[in-house]
């Protein structure tokens, strides 16, 4: 009797379900398995493709790194083997609180301009701002 097919088992490992981070810039850990070999796994965020991987390892950790927006998100892993069989993972949901943007101006005359940018909520549009001047080094 021929074995049927089966689709690939996905399991998600980071960043676990309900996570709440400052970063926006985050590292998506999961792992495949399958009775065949795996064509490609998709990050989907939101309900959007934002990359697809072809070079996936089975039975160990393959990762995605991708931005998110602030606020609340969705993500999920799809993947596809060689024999066409499709599965979908659990759906987590990933909370961006606020994002620090951070930059420096040199001023000339060892005075240095700092510019913090922090943007909490869900307004995207939104942020304080926090300025320092210095000039010197830090005692």
């Amino acid at each position: 009797m021929a074995q049927i097919a089966s689709a690939p088992s996905i399991l998600l490992i980071s960043p676990p379900n309900q996570f709440s981070s400052s970063e926006n810039s985050h590292t998506f850990i999961f792992n495949v398995t399958d009775t065949n070999n795996v064509a490609n796994c998709s990050l989907i965020v939101n309900d959007a493709l934002i990359t697809t991987l072809t070079n996936i390892t089975k039975n160990n950790s393959n990762t995605i790194h991708s931005s998110l927006p602030l606020g609340t998100n969705t993500w999920k892993i799809i993947c596809t083997d060689l024999t066409g069989n499709i599965n979908i993972s659990s759906q987590m949901i990933l909370k961006i609180i606020s994002i620090l943007k951070e930059s420096k101006k040199m001023l000339g005359g060892g005075i240095s301009n700092y510019i913090y940018e922090v943007n909490k909520g869900n307004n995207k549009d939104k942020f304080i701002q926090l300025k320092i001047k210095m000039s010197g080094g830090i005692k």
